[in-house]
């Protein structure tokens, strides 16, 4: 084998050396960025709730699919939906909205005491909720938040449902997660409000 031989072949050993480096390092993977609903609270808990006045129960809200992850949608077509990649909530939907919706009417004085579905306690009313819409839509002219729940007041003692509504927000944002965070965060502090008022 003459030294050109030995040159080409060195040469060739290396590249193949360094392709399979190349195919087995560990490739970077982008960082995740978690985020959670903070409410801006207008209630400065100097209320005073009447003892006479009833104990409610809040159950878990309930999450149906896709709602119940962690995940963060938005739809640029009718009928379809896509979750951003390197961003999500800190919590489960159900998790966080039955701590706001709990911390919420803690604050608004309304019943003697607030309890949630973890606790075993008399309670006279249950308030049962789901969640039906936490999505961005995104077209051509623009984009827009939309939230969505559904709530019912049962009575514990007959177990019959005493009201019960349909709650919607939704406000104009950019098309990007910054818009999805800020219009999550301003709509679910709106429709706290609205539950909250219902109950009252």
């Amino acid at each position: 084998m003459n030294n050109k031989s030995l040159v080409l072949g060195s040469s060739l050993a290396l590249i193949l050396s360094l392709n399979a480096c190349s195919i087995l390092s560990p490739v970077p993977t982008a960082e995740v960025k978690q985020y959670q609903i903070i409410i801006n609270q207008q209630n400065d808990n100097s209320c005073q709730a009447n003892s006479s006045s009833p104990i409610l129960q809040v159950a878990a809200v309930t999450v149906f699919s896709p709602y119940d992850s962690t995940n963060m949608y938005y739809s640029q077509k009718q009928y379809q939906v896509n979750s951003y990649a390197q961003s999500q909530w800190a919590s489960s939907t159900s998790s966080m909205y039955t701590q706001l919706l709990t911390q919420k009417l803690q604050q608004s004085c309304i019943y003697s005491n607030v309890i949630s579905s973890e606790y075993v306690a008399s309670a006279n009313y249950r308030l049962v909720t789901q969640l039906t819409d936490l999505k961005q839509i995104i077209t051509k002219d623009g984009a827009s938040m939309h939230l969505g729940f559904y709530a019912q007041l049962i009575d514990n003692k007959t177990n019959k449902v005493i009201m019960s509504k349909n709650f919607s927000e939704e406000m104009s944002v950019t098309p990007d997660i910054a818009g999805y965070i800020n219009g999550s965060n301003v709509l679910s502090g709106k429709l706290l409000n609205d539950i909250t008022a219902w109950l009252s």
